[in-house]
This record gives structure tokens, sequence and C-alpha cells, in this order.
């Protein structure tokens, strides 16, 4: 999934945004630029100790999911970096990350309901200390400024949207008891941060270089063609491998006049499918609005006007996985994801 880094500038347009308000909840969090991966140096003046990890050292289109530990003293900080490049240019969409303290196997929904689209759960997108992670349904449990200043190891805490470049701190509370606690991606789960904490800690190994080409080479896109019923699947994860390849498979599909195509998400990420567009669409821009379903009669679509399959994800808060669409004229179409502006389809009718 992914984010336009302008948005982290705050040059959003002037009416309401589907960001808004995880951005704004995110807002005042340091950032400074990773210099490498297990760094340990000294927090201001009260003894305790930066404990820097590097994450996500892929590429525009490979995500980097491997975890790391690193071990800390109560009332250090633990610093996040996101080391992914994201995408650039006109089709900007960096990777992102949303790291909670919610158990893997029963995060925070990614979105809430918003007429007949949906919009960004507070309590997965914003920074959020406090409370019960339960109730991080459809906001923060309790309000920032009046959650805990530190993890106390019992309470909720998530560290808001993570942007390429970007880093989001996580101080430690001074009476946290030992143990390890782990911190998950709400977004990719088999990425987390375990944190040992311990009364000596040893500064953490820097990871190793991501395997990208490996990871590209396992899933090559390719045409299907002939009169069955291609699935296109979006944001595959490769079997066995610790990256996950940001992609369509196949990315161009043949079907003749009157075929059908399905779409099919099968992870958290969120997707969409969007055709008889000129460009992608850029998420900064999105409303609620622009994330619910707008499809023709019968699903069958002349090439005319826009379609849009509204957010996919097997994420419980949206619910819809699949998106099929019946193709009725001649012709070449992309369709496109709002949500990962590299991902594109190419569906050649006729």
């Amino acid at each position: 999934m992914t984010l336009p880094a302008r948005g982290r500038a705050g040059s959003l347009p002037a009416r309401p945004r589907l960001l808004v308000v995880a951005l704004l909840l995110s807002a005042g969090l340091a950032a400074c630029t990773p210099e490498g991966g297990g760094r340990s140096g000294p927090a201001p003046d009260d003894g305790s100790q930066r404990r820097d990890v590097l994450l996500d050292q892929g590429s525009a289109d490979v995500v980097d999911l491997r975890p790391v530990t690193v071990q800390a003293r109560p009332g250090d900080v633990v610093v996040l970096h996101s080391g992914n490049p994201g995408h650039g240019g006109d089709d900007e969409s960096p990777v992102h990350h949303l790291f909670t303290s919610a158990p893997a196997d029963s995060p925070p929904p990614l979105f809430v309901a918003a007429g007949r689209g949906h919009l960004p759960n507070p309590g997965s997108w914003g920074m959020c200390r406090g409370g019960d992670p339960a109730r991080a349904t459809g906001g923060c449990p309790i309000p920032p400024v009046e959650g805990p200043s530190a993890y106390d190891g019992r309470s909720y805490f998530s560290l808001g949207a993570l942007l390429p470049g970007e880093t989001r701190e996580l101080p430690l509370a001074p009476d946290l008891p030992p143990g390890t606690y782990r911190f998950t991606c709400t977004v990719h789960p088999d990425m987390y941060v375990d944190i040992e904490v311990v009364e000596d800690p040893t500064t953490a190994a820097p990871l190793p270089p991501a395997e990208v080409a490996a990871a590209r080479q396992q899933v090559v896109p390719h045409t299907t063609s002939g009169p069955g019923r291609p699935v296109v699947l979006l944001g595959p994860q490769p079997a066995g491998s610790a990256a996950e390849v940001l992609t369509a498979v196949p990315g161009a599909v043949r079907v003749p006049v009157g075929g059908a195509v399905t779409w099919r998400v099968d992870d958290r990420s969120p997707h969409t499918v969007e055709l008889g567009l000129d460009h992608p669409p850029h998420l900064a821009d999105t409303t609620a609005t622009d994330t619910a379903p707008a499809v023709p009669r019968g699903r069958r679509w002349d090439g005319t006007g826009t379609v849009r399959s509204g957010v996919l994800s097997a994420d419980p808060s949206v619910d819809r996985t699949t998106f099929s669409l019946v193709f009725t004229r001649p012709g070449t179409y992309r369709a496109y994801d709002r949500f990962h502006a590299g991902i594109k389809t190419v569906v050649q009718v006729g």
C-alpha cells in the first residue's frame, strides 16, 4: 500500500481528503535521514540511548518484509527508519508501513466505512498512545495528548504512517518490565520489530541488503489468452520469500469481446481497479466517494466513462477481495490501482 509523499509537506488541496485525518494525527513526529541499521547513540540528557533500526531496504516495487530484533533498556528510545525509496515523478506513491502494538492476529482495522466508500482508521494510520487495542476500531482509544508519553508494555500504541526516508520514535517507559515486545505492521503482518528489553543491551546488527532482484524474478508478469476468464492477482507475495512484489500478475490479459476479467487481492494491503482514466489517480486527491464502487449496469463496460471497484482488501474492515468486469467493445484498456501507482493491468479486448 502506498501514500503520496506530497502529503507530508502539507500541500494537500483545500477540500477534505481521504488521508487528512491520518496525516494530522501523525503530524509533529520527528523525522530524520537514516544512516544505517542498528546504530546506538545518546538521547537528550537523561542517560537513555537511541536504538535505531533500519527497515524495508526494498525498492519502489518490492517491499522487504524481514522482521527485526533490537535490544534496549527501559527508558531508551527505539527509532524506526524506513529505507524504501518508494516511487518518484508524477506517479509518486511511496511504500509505507503502520506499526502498532496490537497483536498480529487481531490488528486494528485499516478503514472505517464512510457512505459507500472508506476512510482510513485513525487508530491505525495516525499517532495513537494509550487505551485498549480492542477499542482502536474507528479512532484512537485515548486522544494522543491524553495517553502515556512512553510505551509501558500494556497500552495501545500506533506510530502512524511511516513513509520512505521518515522515522518514528518509540520511547520506552523507565519502568518497562524486561521481556520482548512486538510492534507489527498493520499492512504487512510479516514485518515486525521485536524489542527485547534487557539490562545490558547490545547494538543491533545492520540488516543485510534486500534481495530485491531475486524477489522480482519470482513474479514475472505474463499474458493470458483464450476464451477463459483470466484472474489478475494484485500485490502478490512469492511463497517462501521475504519480499512482496508490488505488481499485477498477469500484468496483461487478452479476452474476446464479451469476455470478463477478475481482479483478486489476497492480503490486507488495499488496492483498487479503475478504468477509463488517462493517468493513475492520485491518492492525496482521494475522497470517500472515490473509494466507493462505480460500475456499469450488469458489470458490462463498453469503454466509455469510468469504472471503480472500490477498495479491495482482505482486511475485515473492507470485506471485498474481488472485482469482475465484462468488456463489450474491442480495444486496449489500462486498469490502475489508486493505492499503488506502480501497479497497472493492460486488458486487450478482441
